[in-house]
Formats: structure tokens, sequence, C-alpha cells
């Protein structure tokens, strides 16, 4: 990713360049920053403290807790023991609209840079990769002419293609170099090179492995023309969330590190809703970008709301994808007591429920380890001084997820 993202910096590209691969990084910075404003502390956050001035070996006190500092614009100070302007103005700007997004330091030369591209690429990712939104993204925004010569490979994997056979699943021939050979980069540079050699992969199409059904495929990666809309319940829970005591979850999933991992128990705390779907009658390939629905409330003027989606599995709950939102960043405002909907959107995956599967879900106001946390304050989270409990309500019986079935 770090050689990709030089490559990405080179923009506008050569023309004497022939063809390329760019392995598992997204183009636009702010993915890896933020996500609907929650800036990712476990993701961007530890990775910034760890390469912030490394080689002069200064001293920094640093915890992953350093995150729930209030105010949180005194990060750079007490961490450092010095300002740093340029990462103070990615913390302040959190809007994927706002100016420093479009300038140096939010690395903006890169954003959009493979639209209109002139060469072939492979592009490489997994579908638990820390960028897999974003590969997607530039994969669907190639013109049309460039993305016929290029290729995708989405592996079942997170970043690096790496897989913990003690915390995840291993799946057959799931790394791309045991289905596609150790030099299968090299076999795509080769294609290039003499027209009469074929790519490892076929071009124009995404070719990924089918999760639980443990097969690769290669297509155009279209959403299913079906959906299933499955209800989260038929009452409403209340719960506390208190920020100094944020539940967390285990693994990034594609939105942070950590990747894919099984579960905790259900319902193992008091701030966390789990629900089970019914079994699935019949077995069911989801195919593109789930979708949720909460109808929620709550006493504050703003707080929190978080999903995560796992298939349940016979050796226990394996993480899917997760989603976070506040009340004001979607609404951009809200009284308390206030009875809304609020929407999320799941980066694309490919999986199979079998039959007699279920799918769970889990609701809460926070994954501490893996967002900045929300202080249930209106306002800027740098300039929160002080959080406050909430009581937030989830009408389950007018909440509920859609998938994209083939």
């Amino acid at each position: 990713s770090y050689t990709t993202s030089v490559h990405y910096l080179t923009a506008p590209f050569a023309d004497d360049i022939k063809g390329a691969i760019f392995g598992v990084q997204d183009s636009d910075r702010y993915n890896a920053t933020y996500r609907n404003g929650f800036f990712k502390a476990g993701l961007h956050g530890n990775w910034y403290v760890n390469m912030y001035k490394a080689k002069s070996h200064m001293k920094k006190n640093f915890t992953p807790v350093s995150y729930d500092l209030l105010p949180l614009r005194d990060f750079c100070r007490t961490v450092f023991g010095e300002e740093v302007p340029s990462f103070q103005e990615k913390l302040r700007q959190n809007k994927p609209d706002d100016p420093v997004w479009n300038t140096c330091n939010g690395i903006s030369n890169t954003r959009g840079v493979t639209d209109d591209a002139h060469f072939p690429i492979l592009f490489t990712t997994g579908f638990y990769d820390i960028y897999t939104g974003g590969i997607f993204n530039m994969w669907r925004q190639m013109n049309a002419e460039n993305k016929a010569r290029s290729a995708m490979i989405v592996s079942p994997y997170d970043h690096g293609d790496r897989c913990n056979n003690e915390t995840s699943m291993a799946f057959e021939k799931g790394k791309r170099t045991e289905q596609f050979g150790e030099e299968y980069e090299i076999d795509w540079l080769d294609s290039i090179r003499d027209p009469r050699k074929a790519p490892p992969v076929p071009t124009g199409k995404i070719t990924y492995y089918r999760l639980f059904e443990n097969k690769w495929r290669s297509d155009d990666f279209m959403p299913g023309q079906k959906q299933i809309t499955l209800p989260l319940g038929d009452h409403a829970e209340t719960y506390t969330y208190n920020p100094f005591d944020a539940p967390s979850f285990q693994g990034g999933l594609c939105s942070s590190f950590g990747g894919c991992l099984f579960q905790d128990p259900p319902n193992r705390r008091h701030d966390i809703i789990t629900v089970y779907s019914s079994p699935f009658a019949q077995d069911t390939f989801v195919k593109g970008k789930m979708a949720a629905s909460l109808k929620v409330a709550s006493d504050c003027k703003d707080t929190c709301f978080y999903m995560r989606l796992s298939i349940t599995k016979e050796w226990g709950d394996l993480g899917l994808r997760d989603d976070i939102t506040s009340l004001c960043y979607q609404l951009g405002d809200y009284a308390p007591g206030q009875e809304v909907s609020i929407s999320f959107s799941f980066d694309e995956h490919a999986f199979l429920i079998k039959k007699g599967e279920r799918l769970r879900v889990d609701i809460a106001s926070a994954c501490k380890n893996h967002f900045v946390r929300h202080t249930n304050q209106k306002g800027h989270y740098l300039d929160q001084e002080t959080a406050k409990v909430a009581h937030n309500t989830v009408f389950l019986r007018d909440s509920f997820l859609t998938l994209p079935v083939e």
C-alpha cells in the first residue's frame, strides 16, 4: 500500500507508462481517516502517532485511550509535547467536503487518480482490507475504455492478504497467491508486454472470492437483481450509553485494522443490543452493498449509533460489516425525544448464507477501539470538554436490514 501511494502521487501519469499494479490502497485519504465524520483512531490515529517523527525517537505520551482526551483538541500538545498543525487540521475537518481534503495536506492530488488512466491496471484488495470500499469506488469511477483492459482481484482476507486461523476462518485457496500463483503480478505485467500471454485474471472484470461458497468468480460484480428485507424485531429497546465506559468490538472488518474475527457473545453488555434473523429457509448468496435503517430516539441533542453485522457459523459468529453515524451528522439537527430514522450503508461483500444459518446484528453507540467515541454533546468532537450519559432507544419494529441477493 505504501508503494501504491507513491505511484498515486506521481499523477498525472506519464505517457510512456504501459501498465501498473495498484495494491490494497484507496486514493481518497478521507476514507482512511474518517467514516461519516468519526475519526478512525484505530486506523489512521494509531498509525499517525507511530509514524510522527519516528526516526527522531521522540518520547510520545500515548496509549490507545489517548483519543478519549477531553477536549481532544489538546491531543497533539499532550501526546507529542508540541503543536502539529497538519494533523490538527485533519482532526478538525471531519467531513469529506471540508477544504483540507482538497489540499496537499489532504493528499488531494491522489483523489480520482485512476479515473482517466490510459494504461491497464491490476487492482488488488480483500473483503476485509482497510480500504475495500474505496477501491471498489475507484473501479466504478474508471472510464469504460480503461476498465475494459484492467482487472481487480478481491480475496476473502484483510490488508496484506492475511488470515489468523485461531481467531477467524481460513478459506480454501483464499489467498491470491494460492489461486493465481506466486508470480501472478509478474504474469500481469508480462501479459502487457506480450499480448500473446494471457493475464492471470480476465480483464474488464472483478475476480472475487465468494465466502462460504469457497469459490472464485469473475464478473462485473453488479448487485443482485433481488433484495431481501429483514425486520429487526417487534419491540423497542432502551439502553444507557456512557462515553466513559464505551463498548468495543472484535476486528476492524473493512473500516480499521484487525480484519474479520469471531465476535464476543451476544448481548454481552447492557449497552449492546443483539438481534438475530430467523434461520434462512434456503441457501442465499449476498452480493453488493448491504444497507440498514434504524428508527431511534435519544434524550440528548446528539448521540451515536453503531451497527455491526455478523453471520452465525458452527464455530461462532463471524464479523461481516459495520457502519457508524451520529444524529446530527446525518440529520443536521435533532430535538431530544424525537423519533427519527437513520440509514447505514455497508461496503461491498460477497458471501453465502447457508440454509438454517442466521445473521446477527449488534447495535450500540460506540466502537471505541476503532472510532473516537461520541460524547453525546452537540458540536464538533474536538471541542467537547465533557461527556454526558445518553439514554438511547431503538425501535426494532420499525428497523430493518436490506440484503442484495443473487
